[in-house]
């Protein structure tokens, strides 16, 4: 058993808060912010979303804007908290923007990391920050961590309800749907296709087959689909494997039209596959997606005889940058 698999195993580990450990979130105290800023790039930034995403689920009533970039744009906010947010602590574009934000009037800004120039950082300024062992996780990996340190920052200034998943969820349960949808994703790029209100959803399972199942992936919405997206299939030549997620609740007219939309796609060389959206809440349906996704991107990536936790690509365009 390699080490990626033993993670998604201990996925559920994540969602429990114990390995978090916090510093200076005293310095909260009396905070009153008119909107949570969160910067973070790749899989760091995609526990922003999801945050954002889950934010109003959690009873969060301020605007919740994610910042996947080296600079900021106008934020039109009076007291702004940042979280900036990099599982190596290295990104530089999170190190830019976290300064830039340092140097606002009425500010306020925490961390997320496990180390670096990011950390340093925090502890010179002594700004609040919560920190986890990076071990052999990788950023995609760790979503749940760094989500729940956000939730840590962001419990000291807003009152949320987190309900508690943690007991109940598990990881193994997943794994035979994940090598089962793996076998039929095997040797085309794919599509991702969500409700426009799950779009997070999407782009989680976009990222995890393109980093993990090394595969190109894609995410759009519907029903915006149906009104572009599709005629780009009028005369493909390439055979593309597409994703529906729907929850178990779907109406029946827009179960509908996805059906009719499978059987066109199907004429221009699309196969369709449904996966249901399972959990009693937000959160529940949320993690068990995401750890799917990873079920399903490692079994990619291990019928071709590939590395799921290496990205050498990346890798490479990284040092490109020196």
């Amino acid at each position: 058993m390699d080490s990626y698999e033993k993670n998604i195993l201990k996925f559920g580990d994540q969602l429990n808060g114990k390995g978090l450990t916090s510093y200076d979130l005293h310095r909260l105290r009396g905070c009153a912010p008119d909107g949570i800023v969160i910067l973070g790039m790749g899989g760091s930034g995609m526990a922003g979303m999801l945050f954002k995403a889950t934010a109003p689920f959690l009873g969060v009533t301020i605007p919740v804007t994610v910042i996947e970039d080296a600079a900021l744009p106008p934020l039109f906010l009076k007291r702004p908290l940042f979280i900036s947010v990099s599982f190596s602590g290295v990104t530089p574009e999170i190190i830019a923007t976290t300064e830039r934000a340092l140097h606002m009037k009425n500010a306020k800004v925490a961390i997320v990391t496990t180390g670096g120039p990011l950390l340093r950082l925090g502890e010179k300024k002594r700004l609040p920050r919560v920190i986890f062992d990076a071990g052999d996780l990788t950023p995609r990996g760790s979503h749940a961590y760094m989500y729940y340190a956000i939730l840590e920052i962001v419990k000291k200034v807003l009152p949320v309800r987190v309900p508690n998943i943690s007991r109940s969820f598990s990881p193994s349960k997943l794994r035979l749907r994940g090598k089962t949808f793996a076998k039929k994703l095997r040797g085309a790029p794919t599509l991702v296709y969500v409700s426009s209100s799950d779009a997070h959803l999407g782009y989680v399972w976009k990222r995890n087959l393109n980093e993990t199942g090394k595969i190109p992936a894609f995410t759009h919405q519907y029903p915006e689909l149906y009104h572009e997206e599709i005629a780009g299939f009028e005369k493909t030549r390439t055979r593309w494997n597409a994703i529906w997620m729907i929850h178990h609740g779907i109406g029946k007219e827009e179960k509908r039209k996805i059906e009719r939309t499978q059987a066109i796609l199907k004429t221009h060389g699309v196969k369709s596959f449904f996966i249901p959206l399972r959990g009693k809440n937000a959160l529940e349906i949320m993690w068990n997606s995401d750890v799917l996704s990873h079920w399903v991107s490692y079994y990619l990536a291990k019928a071709e005889g590939l590395d799921p936790k290496a990205i050498p690509i990346i890798t490479k365009l990284k040092s490109l940058k020196k």
